[in-house]
Formats: C-alpha cells, sequence, structure tokens
C-alpha cells in the first residue's frame, strides 16, 4: 500500500531520524496511515527509574501503566497503514516485591536514577504472585480493537540465573504481534528456514553425496537433490521411507514448501551484552524477522520507545546487508532483496536519543539540528 504525495511529503521530514520527546505528543504530529510497521519494547512496571519526567513503568498502579500503553497504542493505530503490523516485546513482574528490583547496583557507565523507586505499592494481589502484565495488555489492546495473530515466545538461553528455591526461573518474554485490519502485508518467504531433513546436507552441497557420518538419513543413498524430486512427504520423512506409500492423514501427507518452513512461535535467540548507559536492550537478532516479513521493501519502521536505538539499527543493517551480523538463519530470498528501509525513532530521554545517535552514525550521518523535537 503506497502513501498518496501528500502524506509522503509530510512524513519526508521524519524519516531516519531519533526524535526526543513523549511518544505520544510525538506521534501526534506524524501523519495518518504513513507507517509500515511498529515495534517497541516498553520499559517493564516498576522494574527501574531512568531519571525523566513522563516516563512509563513509574505509575503507581499496574492497571493505570496498562491504560497508559492503551493510550499510546491508540495513537500507532492512527498513524500505522491498514496493511501494517505492531510488535510489542514484553515481560512479567511479581506483586510484593521492590520496585527497583536490579537497579540498586550503579551501571558501570555511571548512569544515575535507577536506586530512586519505593517499594511496590499494593497490587491487590496475594504476595509473590505474578502479575500477568504481558496477557492482560493483549487482552486490552484487544478489547481496544487491534487484532492478535501471534504470541511470539522469545526464549533467552542464556538467561538471567536466580537464586530463587520456591519457583522456577524465568526464561523467556513474549513478543506480541498486532494487526488493525484483516487483510495486511505478512511476506512468510523472507523467513522461511531449512527442513531438518535438508540440514544434513548443507555442509556438502546440494548435488554431492549424502553427509554420512551421523546421518541416518544416509542410509537411503539419496542426496539432496534426488530426495528433493522424490517430492517426500512428511510421514515419509520422518519414518524413513522411500515409495508409494498413501497415507489418509493430511498432517502426514503435506509435502514441505520448497522455500523452507514456517520458523514458528518460539524462538530461541540469545541475549547480548550492550556495554553503553541503557539496561534493556533486546538484541537485533529478535528485530529481524518481524522487520523482514511484517515490512515490505521501502517500507518505514517507527520504534516509539526506542531506548538504545536497536530496532533502526536492524533497519541498517538489513539496507546495507550486514548479514552476518545476525545469529539468526537469514535466507537467500531476503538476502536478494534490495530493501531501502526507512525509519523513526523517538524516545523521552535525551541521553538515550544521543546514544541511539551514537550506535547510527556509522551507517547515517545526522544534520546537526536534526528535528531534535521536546514533548510538552
Amino acid at each position: 500500500m503506497k502513501m498518496n504525495r501528500s502524506v509522503s511529503k509530510l512524513l519526508d521530514k521524519w524519516l531516519n531520524r531519533i526524535v526526543c520527546g513523549d511518544w505520544i505528543e510525538i506521534m501526534r504530529q506524524i501523519p495518518s496511515e504513513s507507517i509500515d510497521l511498529v515495534m517497541f519494547s516498553p520499559p517493564y512496571w516498576g522494574l527501574r527509574d531512568y531519571g525523566v519526567e513522563k516516563q512509563i513503568g513509574q505509575e503507581l498502579t499496574y492497571q493505570e501503566y496498562i491504560e497508559k500503553l492503551v493510550l499510546g497504542c491508540r495513537e500507532i493505530k492512527r498513524i500505522l497503514k491498514k496493511t501494517g503490523s505492531m510488535y510489542i516485546v514484553i515481560g512479567d513482574v511479581y506483586s510484593g516485591g521492590k520496585r527497583n528490583q536490579g537497579g540498586k547496583t550503579p551501571h558501570p557507565k555511571g548512569y544515575k536514577g535507577l536506586d530512586k523507586l519505593p517499594p511496590c505499592p499494593p497490587t491487590g494481589l496475594p504476595p509473590k504472585c505474578l502479575i500477568g502484565i504481558p496477557w492482560r495488555l493483549a487482552l486490552a489492546l484487544i478489547d481496544d480493537g487491534w487484532i492478535l495473530r501471534n504470541d511470539i515466545i522469545w526464549y533467552k538461553p542464556n538467561h538471567m540465573p536466580s537464586s530463587v528455591k520456591d519457583r522456577l526461573t524465568n526464561t523467556y518474554e513474549h513478543v506480541f504481534h498486532f494487526v488493525k485490519s484483516r487483510k495486511y502485508y505478512y511476506n512468510l518467504d523472507m523467513i522461511r528456514i531449512p527442513p531438518k531433513w535438508i540440514e544434513v546436507w548443507s555442509r556438502k552441497g546440494s548435488s554431492k553425496e549424502p553427509y554420512k557420518q551421523n546421518n541416518p538419513r544416509a542410509r537411503w543413498g539419496l542426496t539432496r537433490d534426488e530426495l528433493r524430486k522424490l517430492k517426500l512427504t512428511k510421514h515419509d520423512i520422518a519414518v524413513g521411507r522411500v515409495g508409494n506409500f498413501k497415507y489418509t492423514d493430511p498432517l502426514h501427507v503435506k509435502a514441505y514448501h520448497f522455500k523452507g518452513k514456517n520458523p514458528g512461535d518460539l524462538w530461541s535467540i540469545l541475549t547480548r551484552p550492550f556495554p553503553e548507559a541503557h539496561f534493556a536492550v533486546y538484541p537485533i537478532d529478535l528485530c529481524v524477522y518481524p522487520i523482514l516479513s511484517s515490512c515490505p521493501p521501502d517500507g518505514v519502521v517507527l520504534d516509539p520507545l526506542c531506548g538504545s536505538g536497536t530496532t533502526m539499527l536492524t533497519c541498517e543493517l538489513i539496507n546495507h546487508k550486514k548479514w552476518d551480523e545476525f545469529k539468526v538463519f537469514i535466507n537467500e530470498e531476503a538476502k536478494k532483496v534490495n530493501w531501502k528501509l526507512k525509519w523513526i525513532g523517538i524516545d523521552i530521554n535525551p541521553e538515550y536519543c544521543e546514544l541511539s545517535k551514537k550506535r547510527l552514525r556509522p551507517f547515517i550521518t545526522q544534520k546537526p539540528l536534526d528535528m531534535f523535537v521536546k514533548g510538552v
């Protein structure tokens, strides 16, 4: 869905800019239905004080926190195209704890303001109870008219250890995929991954003999190309049979897609260390699949709570075909595309705006007076 010229002209002044100010006030100045993809991670409720007024996460109740996010998403819905998507990365907290858990230790870069929070106010829930903020937010957004398409689980293999002895360690966060209309842009081919039966030949090449060592399929005596020509079904692959077999179960007779399989909604992605003064940085690997699948080439990506600028950095790595920077599989279909993505970043913290610009400087040179807008 292309924008008309008048909307495109109004949007031009915002493109490839980091804008400092309140996210709702800034978004009100962006033209309606001009954004292709929104991806962001709000500060988690009661976790840290980032030292600026009007920040999100310092509300007295979790209900007020969710209400504020719903209001912001309402403005996102206005500026999002009918074909657009919104991804929200969010985790949960427990009732009865200290609001600044993890924030007492001074940051090595000297960032202050993380140890000012009082104990968590009463939530109306029993102590030690998981509040369920991701679920409550998802249901509130559905009630507000959004369509929830996926609850992606971001599993962290290198998750933070926990000393707690009466429950399991938290190892994942939610990535919610919302859309505003039933018909929207989504290109699954950009994020397809190889089926397992193809991977066993990956080290030898498609035209060579099967990889024999530790390969249970080597007994078939087939190369990958020969295996593809047979058009084996999932049941054939599962039981190791080759021949004319008939099955009535539709789950067993469906052949693999020749471009690869759907990556599913459980993503095992490592967190990455970040030495600068920001505590909550999600990795570029978490952004790449949403961007490749849900934003068309020449599209516009918005992160309205951009923090250290990871979403925008991911766009630039894609634009410059820096595929080796990613630790997740990127298929050849995505690598062939000339993406030319544009982006907009918003954050209320001037320090983080400068941090984002620093990370993006190798790719983008911003003018001295670069839309540094102060929110009301």
